[in-house]
């Protein structure tokens, strides 16, 4: 198992629906990992993990997953496709493709292919 001390955080300046494999959440800042006993041990990332935003967001930070987005200041995903409607700043993965209809920033992908219309 892999595990990592978070896999996914958003910040907003507004309240955002964030759907995770199916299971909603709402907020301005969403951060998901595993605290036990008030220390943080991580979250298993074995299997698939998609993540959809329903609404703008500033920074998406992931370790694993397909993230769908609609305007996004900044994405950064370890394993990953990402697609977002706008893109005001980078985009960066290691492992993943990158789609977007806009990105105004840089776009840094090791092993995907960026679609930018």
């Amino acid at each position: 198992m892999n595990f990592l001390n978070s896999f996914l955080s958003i910040a907003s300046g507004e309240r955002n629906r964030v759907v995770v494999n199916g299971k909603e959440y709402a907020g301005k800042t969403v951060e998901l990992k595993i605290v036990v006993d008030g220390e943080d041990v991580g979250i298993c990332v074995d299997k698939e993990i998609n993540i959809e935003v329903h609404g703008d967001v500033d920074e998406i930070h992931t370790a694993s997953g397909d993230v769908k987005a609609n305007n996004v200041g900044k994405v950064k995903t370890v394993s990953g496709d990402v697609h977002c409607d706008d893109v005001s700043g980078d985009v960066t993965t290691v492992s993943g493709d990158v789609k977007a209809n806009s990105i105004h920033g840089k776009v840094k992908t090791i092993s995907g292919d960026i679609h930018n219309k």
